[in-house]
């Protein structure tokens, strides 16, 4: 069985389903195999098996349920639904699904925990672009939910 291979080579006795982002485009690492050491790479990658080591890619990163990712991971953006015990650079939208177990630092451009997803570790939110800034509400600004509905005295 291939430890590495392209997304369009179908493993031996085994068909894995297509991701997000076809069968034909990315690095496949398939159920059952075991990669160490690192892994540079300019195109999205599907992690079925474990990868122990350095996980570099320039696109999304899929770390599918029964997967394991021991390490460091580097990506524009990633998605978990297996087991990852890694310090996480995402440079955009990390997914944390439910069947995820995850441990260690994430630093992230946007965060999204599905209900059910296990989360143990520090989480660090990349700065803000200036269109995103101007859509939070400024500091002092009270939102209508957010306003106080205290007792008033006799007399107010």
């Amino acid at each position: 069985m291939a430890i590495l291979q392209r997304a369009n080579e179908e493993p031996r006795g085994r068909t894995l389903a297509a991701g997000p982002y076809g069968k034909s485009s990315g690095t496949v690492i398939a159920p059952g195999a075991v990669a160490e050491g690192t892994l540079r790479t300019r195109e999205p990658v599907r992690l079925g098996g474990t990868l122990r080591g350095a996980l570099e890619s320039n696109a999304p990163v899929l770390v599918e349920q029964g997967a394991q990712l021991e390490g460091q991971v580097t990506a524009a953006e990633l998605v978990i639904s297996g087991r990852l015990d890694a310090e996480v650079e995402c440079q955009g939208r990390c997914l944390v699904r439910a069947s995820a177990l995850v441990r260690g630092a994430l630093r992230v451009g946007t965060l999204r925990i599905e209900d059910g997803a296990w989360l143990d570790g520090q989480i660090t939110m990349r700065p803000l672009d200036a269109a995103a800034r101007e859509m939070r509400p400024r500091r002092g600004v009270m939102l209508p939910e957010a306003t106080s509905t205290r007792p008033r005295a006799v007399g107010e």
